[in-house]
């Protein structure tokens, strides 16, 4: 029994590093302050936008559900940002994307596209 438990401690450690290892170094920040040369510029559209209060896990901020050219599924993104607040459903947002060390996509950059308003 020792054993067993020993073996899955183990995997669940091994399984905390490497979502660690596999996220070190990426951060999310304005897009006029990033020039990271590995990052892939994507659009966004805004699906919806809501308050997310801070909590024991979070910061909170604004939970934006995006549509990304390119993806089928809509993408949830947390961004702990005042100036993310004011956006709605419809606005469009130009998004820098960089890859994982091992595995996934993660936004490291955002900026809000401003839309042409008619008179």
């Amino acid at each position: 029994m020792g054993a067993v438990w020993l073996l899955l401690w183990l995997a669940g450690s091994g399984a905390m590093l490497e979502r660690h290892f596999n996220q070190q170094g990426l951060f999310l920040q304005d897009m006029r302050a990033s020039a990271s040369p590995s990052a892939a510029p994507a659009t966004a559209r805004v699906v919806t936008s809501k308050f997310k209060p801070p909590s024991l896990r979070s910061l909170g901020g604004t939970e934006l559900v995006l549509q990304v050219s390119g993806l089928e599924i809509p993408q949830r993104l947390l961004i702990d940002d005042v100036r993310a607040a004011p956006l709605k459903p419809g606005d469009t947002l130009a998004l820098q994307v960089s890859p994982g060390r091992f595995s996934g996509r993660f936004v490291t950059a955002w900026q809000a596209i401003p839309t042409p308003r008619s008179p």
